[in-house]
């Protein structure tokens, strides 16, 4: 288990996320071909992840625990993955949709939720790392700031100087 966020958020963890799982799949996918060159074995993992508040802490002194329905639901996405897929939940995709390639796996029916929940399968990751700013189609130019920009551009100008 990974958890991303902790003990410091970041804007894009679930895009670390995402590349991180995609990485990790790549990176099985390459020691397996070369173990099947020399034996008959094949690594590969089930990956499945959803965004959502943990409780994170150090209750014993010596590791640290994380527990919350982010982290049950991640479990419950990564039973609904085939070897080799990265699955993500709702409040993932909605942070990263920009950013991937996925498949629909429509509503799914998973123990511990009484309610039908989306799911994706990421099959691509853009090489753009950063999610996209603002409104798509959406440009909003900075007016009334001048004299500030000025200001703003000389610094740069005598800094690089």
């Amino acid at each position: 288990m990974a958890v991303f966020g902790a003990p410091q958020a970041h804007e894009d963890d679930a895009e670390r996320a995402v590349r991180a799982a995609l990485a990790i799949n790549e990176g099985l996918a390459v020691i397996a071909e070369r173990a099947a060159r020399r034996h008959a074995i094949n690594v590969q993992a089930r990956i499945g992840f959803e965004s959502g508040e943990v409780v994170v802490g150090d209750p014993f002194g010596a590791a640290t625990m994380a527990t919350g329905d982010a982290l049950n639901l991640a479990a419950r996405l990564e039973q609904q993955a085939e070897p080799g897929d990265v699955v993500i939940g709702a409040a993932v995709y909605t942070s990263v949709r920009d950013l991937v390639t996925a498949e629909p796996l429509g509503e799914l029916v998973l123990r511990g939720h009484a309610a039908a929940l989306e799911g994706w399968r990421v099959t691509n990751v853009s090489d753009a790392v950063g999610r996209p700013r603002g409104v798509p189609g959406l440009h909003a130019p900075l007016t009334g700031r001048d004299e500030e920009l000025n200001m703003l551009l000389d610094a740069g100008r005598r800094t690089a100087g």
